[in-house]
């Protein structure tokens, strides 16, 4: 089945005036039908554009989520008269990209769901990028369709959309990460950029040129998940750190604070757990049943970058008993492991032995973030109310107005 450039005109035109089945029309091209190079752009341009237009008109209620906070953020430049490129305070300097992007936003009176639709963009943009620089690379169309399905399934667009800081910062620096890992430079703007949307983002960025020097090995793993599982016990080592201005409120908060301890009278506790116990598990399988291989790997820039991922992947797990740190490092960070698992099913080396394989992609498809089938949450309550703000047509709206 092929999709002319007429069928991809039609499919434009439709998208551009109800993103919504647009994106439905488009996402479902992208698993069925086998595309050119030309015509994979097309739908993925066409998808993200569908899904910034869809994170524009969707509206939270309830005070819920951390784009709430983000909101006040925005509206505070509106009362600030600043210079361009004056930086307040010490917090500012560490979220600079993040605050310049505000400041731009508000002086060009744009409605602050432009922020979110700038997000979304550069998140899904930057997976769909390499996804399809992956394809060229290795021409394996199965393992693009899976992992195509781990986009659509672990992130789930209802919590993008409440709370994209972190994931917007480490889509940035994974796009750059990857660029540089071919030798590209332009990777450093990429990663500077991302680093300045959060300051986790540089954890990252570290490790990446540690692997210029480390090779990953299996052991690291299981030193650092137990590390990972003792050293809450001893977190009072951080305590020397405190006094350091921004870091040691981030220490104070995250991992001596009420924010490093998860909380198991939440019924959402039990989902970060499920998310960060089946990450674990999966990546453990595939690592020790020989289905990562970083010798195999005939393209030295993913083999770089898949050492990379392992060597992050290890990092994290030394954050394991600390929630708010390790929330993000591992179940936002999984942005960083899906080239590793994009290698790992192109080498086939997951389908020799039948049994085995059976479990590793078991463990694999287990690992999708379930609050995106919690309808129930009044979190996704939007302000008109299902589906109008999802299936609105932009083009109507403005010719309506």
């Amino acid at each position: 089945m092929k999709l002319n450039v007429y069928g991809l005109t039609l499919l434009t035109f439709l998208n551009l005036v109800f993103p919504a089945l647009g994106l439905f029309a488009f996402s479902s091209v992208a698993f069925i039908v086998k595309l050119e190079v030309y015509a994979r752009k097309v739908v993925f341009i066409n998808m993200t554009f569908s899904l910034a237009c869809i994170a524009f008109f969707y509206e939270r209620v309830n005070g819920t989520g951390d784009v709430v906070n983000y909101i006040v953020s925005y509206e505070n430049y509106a009362n600030r008269s600043v210079e361009p490129f004056y930086i307040a305070n010490i917090y500012e300097a560490f979220y600079v990209s993040w605050y310049y992007i505000l400041y731009i936003f508000n002086k060009l009176n744009f409605e602050f769901q432009s922020v979110t639709s700038l997000a979304v963009i550069t998140i899904f943009g930057s997976l769909f990028f390499i996804n399809n620089d992956l394809y060229k690379t290795l021409k394996d169309r199965n393992s693009d369709r899976l992992l195509l399905f781990k986009v659509f399934l672990f992130f789930s667009f209802f919590s993008i959309v409440s709370s994209y800081k972190t994931l917007w910062a480490f889509s940035l620096v994974y796009l750059g990460i990857y660029q540089l890992c071919k030798n590209k430079k332009i990777g450093y703007l990429f990663i500077f950029l991302g680093a300045g949307f959060h300051p986790i983002a540089s954890v990252p960025i570290l490790v990446y040129f540690v692997s210029k020097f480390i090779e990953f090995k299996k052991k690291y793993l299981v030193i650092a998940l137990c590390i990972g599982v003792f050293i809450k016990v001893s977190s009072e080592i951080f305590v020397r750190y405190l006094n350091i201005p921004f870091i040691g409120d981030k220490i104070q908060s995250y991992v001596l604070g009420e924010w490093a301890n998860y909380r198991f009278h939440e019924n959402g506790e039990y989902i970060k757990v499920y998310l960060i116990f089946s990450l674990i598990l999966c990546v453990f399988y595939f690592v020790y049943n020989n289905f990562i291989d970083l010798k195999k790997i005939k393209q030295s820039y993913l083999s770089r970058y898949c050492n990379f991922a392992l060597l992050y992947f290890s990092f994290s797990l030394i954050f394991v008993g600390f929630r708010t740190l390790e929330i993000r490092l591992m179940s936002v960070g999984i942005i960083f492991l899906f080239p590793l698992f994009y290698v790992s099913f192109s080498q086939r080396t997951v389908f020799k032995k039948k049994g085995v394989a059976l479990i590793g992609l078991l463990l694999w498809f287990a690992v999708v973030d379930v609050r995106l089938f919690n309808f129930s949450n009044s979190a996704y309550l939007v302000g008109k109310g299902l589906p109008v703000n999802i299936f609105i047509s932009p083009v109507i709206r403005a010719l309506y107005e």
